[in-house]
């Protein structure tokens, strides 16, 4: 009987193609593309939740203002489920002490702390099960947002809008007042990609060009300075591609996947920038001998993914301040430069709290490590972890999702080598599109 066999390939741009040599016996490929992928895992500053292959939402740790979801205000130290009435999610993101989750519809929920409006539904009241954001606005995807007080996201037309905390004008309105329903950004551009901390906002406009604004005060928008904007600024001295932007956590910290490597700026007290020092960058500078597929920036730890297509491909990387054991290398002891997480784990996405780690490995299996006071890391104690542990979720079936999935069926011959590549133009498959339009991803499927 044959068996099926799968092929991922998450950064291939075109000015860089991977290759795939077809095996023997093959002579029919499944091509599926994705204009999107998006987290399936979500951290908070003690919280984390995920969503399963069925859509349903589940959150674990501290509840401080309701944000695990369940119409409750106590802590849990395993998985519970988030009451959404039905509804299936294709996302879930994570603020301070907020989460949100996107439906199949394109409609963004919120709950937790509303304090300045940070929910989006006209109130700041704080919501212990998830409400409509308001406005009509239908999302395509939500930022990666580390300990926000606030939102972001783009819709259809790729425009960006935001609402929350604007007291460093982070919402991009000109403005440092907060909203508590969802304004519109203008840029005069369109955007593919955007990620929010506490108080800056980073994002990538259709021609793969980095834009920041909000807080600057270690250089965290990459400018060269540290003069805060409240509406979004090119980065006009990084000329390469950026295909990829992360914010971290309360401390500001900036990571941009670019065609050439990995670039790191902002705040770097603790050697969260994995840069070998503990100085802070006001402009992007390369992470030398590594090149990352995933970032999780927290406030003064990092967690990143290799490309599969280097060397250390695939594997799972922190660095930064080592407290309650938040990197997984069974130390305490922070590191200025990456350094491997203990477990073997292959992973599929990652996340970073105040002071604990998650990650969701290839097999929808969750791990987490670090402090644990509250049970954020979902083990069923309250007992910190220095490398991984895993969580408590055997019923569970944790997903790697997707926005925009399209397939097409293609004749291939065993043994030829067919070069992979993607980008804002389309997917390319032995050098021809088959998509004509936007992807972010490729899935090969074959039986062998």
């Amino acid at each position: 009987m044959k068996s099926l066999a799968k092929k991922f390939f998450y950064n291939a741009p075109s000015n860089t193609p991977e290759s795939w040599v077809c095996p023997g016996g093959v002579k029919k490929l499944k091509v599926i593309f994705y204009e999107q992928l998006c987290p399936s895992i979500s951290v908070g500053r003690d919280w984390a939740g995920g969503y399963t292959y069925d859509g349903d939402v589940y959150c674990w740790g501290l509840n401080a203002s309701g944000v695990i979801g369940n119409n409750s205000a106590a802590p849990v130290s395993s998985p519970v489920a988030v009451a959404f009435g039905g509804r299936k999610l294709v996302q879930i993101a994570s603020g301070l002490e907020t989460g949100y989750a996107l439906d199949s519809n394109g409609d963004a929920y919120g709950w937790g702390n509303n304090g300045l409006g940070r929910l989006g539904d006209g109130t700041v009241t704080n919501r212990s099960t998830p409400v409509l954001i308001i406005g009509g606005v239908k999302f395509k995807k939500i930022a990666i947002m580390n300990q926000s007080i606030g939102f972001a996201g783009i819709d259809e037309n790729n425009d960006i809008w935001t609402f929350g905390s604007n007291n460093a004008g982070q919402l991009g309105d000109n403005t440092i007042i907060p909203k508590s329903s969802p304004i519109l950004v203008s840029a005069g551009v369109k955007f593919i990609d955007v990620a929010l901390s506490a108080g800056h906002c980073l994002a990538i406009d259709v021609d793969n060009r980095l834009w920041a604004w909000g807080n600057n005060g270690f250089g965290q928008l990459g400018l060269g300075d540290q003069i805060a904007r409240s509406t979004p600024t090119l980065v006009s001295s990084f000329t390469s591609k950026v295909y990829k932007v992360f914010a971290g956590g309360v401390n500001d910290t900036s990571f941009i996947i670019s065609e050439f490597g990995t670039y790191a700026f902002g705040n770097n007290g603790s050697g969260q920038l994995g840069l070998g020092d503990t100085t802070p960058r006001s402009s992007p500078v390369l992470i030398t001998g590594f090149q990352f597929q995933s970032i999780a920036a927290s406030d003064v730890h990092t967690l990143g993914i290799t490309d599969r297509r280097n060397s250390l491909g695939g594997q799972l990387w922190a660095w930064g301040s080592g407290f309650n054991g938040r990197l997984g290398d069974g130390t305490i002891v922070a590191k200025s430069t990456p350094t491997l997480v203990l477990g073997n784990i292959v992973p599929a996405y990652i996340g970073a709290g105040e002071d604990h780690s998650v990650c969701l490995d290839q097999n929808g299996q969750l791990w987490a490590w670090g402090n644990n006071n509250s049970g954020q890391l979902g083990d069923g104690t309250v007992v910190p972890k220095s490398s991984p542990v895993a969580v408590l979720s055997p019923q569970l079936n944790f997903r790697v999702p997707n926005i925009n999935e399209q397939i097409k069926l293609i004749d291939v011959n065993p043994g030829e080598t067919y070069k992979i590549a993607f980008d804002a133009t389309g997917v390319y498959f032995g050098g021809i599109n088959i998509s004509n339009r936007q992807a972010t991803a490729v899935l090969l499927e074959y039986y062998t």
